[in-house]
C-alpha cells in the first residue's frame, strides 16, 4: 500500500483557486479525492512523519494564540496590581487602621508608604501622637537636625514604646502643652513622694518650695532608695515599684521599662520641661585651654593618659565618672561623646556627683562631666570650655573666668546665651516621667510638669542655671 500524506483540507484550498463557475460546482459536486492511506502511527515514527509532512497551523493561527495569551496574562497582572493598590495605604490616616488591625503588618506599610513619598525628612512631622503605634515595631523617619542645633530647635526624644501594646493604651510620651500657659489647676490635695535625677537637685532645692508655697495642698517629698542611690535610673526603678508618684529624669523611657509598667497595669510618658548643659570639671590650677569632644572620648577610653598630650603639664589625667546604669547623665555621655565605646580601665566609677567633686579638687590630673550648675559656681573646680572643633571651643560660663581664688566673692555664671543658641555642644533634656493609672499619682505628675511649663516655671528654671523650653 502506498503512502500519501495531505493536510484535510488542501483539495478545498484547491478548489477555491477555480476561476469559473465550476468552482463552486466542483465544491458541491465533485466528491474530494479519498486518501490513498489511512495509517495510524505512533513512537519515532510519528515524530519523524510530523517533519517530513510538514504539517503546520494557519499562518492566521500563531499570532491570534499570541494575543489571546497577552491578553490573559494581562488581566492576571491587572487584578495582582488592583489588590495590591487597594492593600497599601495611601495617608498617615489609613496607616492607623493599619497599626490598630495588624502591628505586624504596620511596619512593612509604614516603610512602604515613606519610600513612595519621597519626601525630605525635614517636611515630615511624625510622632508618637501622630502614628499612635511603638516605634519598636515602625522605622518611622528620623529627623535630621543641623550641626549645631539651638534647645528651641530640639526636639525632645520620642521614647520607644513597647510591643504588644493596644492603640488603646498608648499616648503620646513626649505631652504637648499650650503655648504660653500662665497658670496650673487640678493640683491634687496630699503628699506626693518623687525623686530621680541628681542634676534636678537645683531644682528641688530652689524652685519646688515656690511651687509649694503657691499651692500649699500639694506637698513634695524627696524620696531616693534605701541605699541612698539617687539618678534618673533609680527615680525611675522607685516609679515603677509604686514608691514614688512621678520621677525626674535626664533620659529616655528604655523599651523594658514601658512592659514592665504595662504588666502592673498602667503605662509611663516623658513631658520635657527644659534643658541642661553639660559641664567639664577639672582641677582650678589645670594649664589647659579647652577640650574638642574627641579629645574627651579619647580620654575617657584610656588612648590619652596624660596632659602633656593636651599640651598641659606632665601629669596623669585621672577621669572620674557615675554608672551610666544609675544616672542619665551617664548615660548621655556614653551615646553623645563616648560613640557607644566602653570607658578605659583607668576611669574610676564613684557615687555621687559631690563626692567625685571633692576628688577632683584633690587630684590636680582629675577630671569630671556633670551637670552645667552643679559645676559652673563651683569654687573647689574649674570648668573646661569644649568644642566639636579646635576652632569652635566654647564656654560653658560667662567669660571672663573667675579664678578660684575670687569665689566665694565672685562665682561663675552660666553661659546662658551660648546654651540657648545651641553653640554648645552637650546638651540633654530636662523630664518629668508621669505613671498614668488615672489615679492621684497621675495628676500630680502631670500639675507638677504643667506648672514647670508656665512662664513662672521657665522664668525659675532660667535662675537656676537651665535653659528653658519656651
Amino acid at each position: 500500500m502506498s503512502v500519501e500524506t495531505r493536510h484535510p483540507l488542501k483539495w478545498f484550498k484547491r478548489a477555491l483557486r477555480f476561476p469559473s463557475e465550476d468552482a463552486s460546482n466542483a465544491i458541491h459536486t465533485q466528491p474530494p479525492r479519498p486518501l490513498k492511506v489511512v495509517e495510524m502511527v505512533s513512537g519515532p515514527e510519528a515524530f519523524r512523519l510530523a517533519l517530513v509532512r510538514r504539517v503546520t497551523l494557519p499562518s492566521v493561527w500563531i499570532p491570534s494564540i499570541l494575543v489571546v495569551i497577552g491578553l490573559v496574562g494581562g488581566g492576571i497582572y491587572w487584578s495582582a496590581q488592583k489588590s495590591s493598590a487597594s492593600d497599601r495605604p495611601k495617608s498617615v490616616t489609613d496607616l492607623k487602621t493599619s497599626i490598630s488591625s495588624s502591628p505586624d503588618r504596620a511596619s512593612r506599610d509604614i516603610n512602604q508608604l515613606s519610600s513612595e513619598l519621597n519626601t525630605d525628612s525635614g517636611e515630615i512631622n511624625t510622632d508618637s501622637s501622630s502614628l499612635n503605634t511603638p516605634s519598636s515595631e515602625i522605622n518611622t523617619p528620623v529627623t535630621l537636625e543641623p550641626e549645631n542645633p539651638s534647645p528651641r530647635e530640639i526636639n525632645a526624644p520620642v521614647t520607644p514604646e513597647p510591643e504588644n501594646r493596644s492603640s488603646s493604651e498608648i499616648n503620646a510620651s513626649v505631652t504637648l502643652e499650650p503655648e504660653n500657659p500662665s497658670s496650673v489647676e487640678n493640683f491634687p490635695s496630699g503628699q506626693f513622694a518623687y525623686g530621680g535625677s541628681t542634676a534636678w537637685a537645683l531644682i528641688r532645692r530652689d524652685i519646688d518650695p515656690i511651687l509649694q508655697a503657691a499651692v500649699p495642698e500639694f506637698q513634695l517629698r524627696y524620696t531616693a532608695s534605701e541605699g541612698g542611690n539617687s539618678g534618673s535610673s533609680e527615680g525611675i526603678h522607685l516609679l515603677l515599684d509604686n514608691q514614688l508618684a512621678f520621677a525626674q529624669s535626664t533620659r529616655p523611657l528604655h523599651p523594658k521599662e514601658y512592659q514592665k509598667a504595662l504588666k502592673q497595669g498602667f503605662y509611663l510618658s516623658e513631658i520635657p520641661v527644659g534643658f541642661e548643659a553639660i559641664a567639664i570639671a577639672v582641677h582650678p590650677d589645670l594649664a589647659v585651654a579647652g577640650l574638642t569632644l574627641a579629645q574627651l572620648r579619647d580620654i575617657y577610653i584610656g588612648q590619652l593618659t596624660n596632659w602633656n598630650q593636651l599640651g598641659g603639664p606632665d601629669l596623669e589625667i585621672i577621669p572620674y565618672s557615675l554608672s551610666a546604669e544609675e544616672t542619665g547623665t551617664a548615660e548621655f555621655f556614653e551615646n553623645s561623646v563616648m560613640e557607644g565605646l566602653p570607658f578605659g580601665e583607668n576611669v574610676i566609677l564613684m557615687p555621687t556627683t559631690t563626692q567625685t567633686l571633692r576628688q577632683v579638687a584633690k587630684h590636680p590630673g582629675g577630671i569630671y562631666y556633670a551637670s552645667a550648675p552643679e559645676i559652673i559656681g563651683q569654687c573647689t573646680v574649674k570648668p573646661l570650655p569644649i568644642g566639636r572643633q579646635t576652632q569652635q571651643m566654647v564656654s560653658p560660663y560667662t567669660e571672663p573666668l573667675v579664678p578660684a581664688n575670687q569665689c566665694p566673692a565672685r562665682r561663675n555664671q552660666l553661659n546662658s546665651e551660648a546654651m540657648q543658641v545651641g553653640h554648645y555642644p552637650l546638651i540633654q533634656p530636662l523630664l518629668v516621667v508621669v505613671k498614668h493609672d488615672g489615679q492621684a499619682d497621675e495628676q500630680a505628675g502631670k500639675a507638677y510638669a504643667h506648672w514647670l511649663l508656665t512662664d513662672q516655671g521657665q522664668e525659675q528654671l532660667r535662675k537656676a542655671g537651665f535653659i528653658h523650653i519656651r
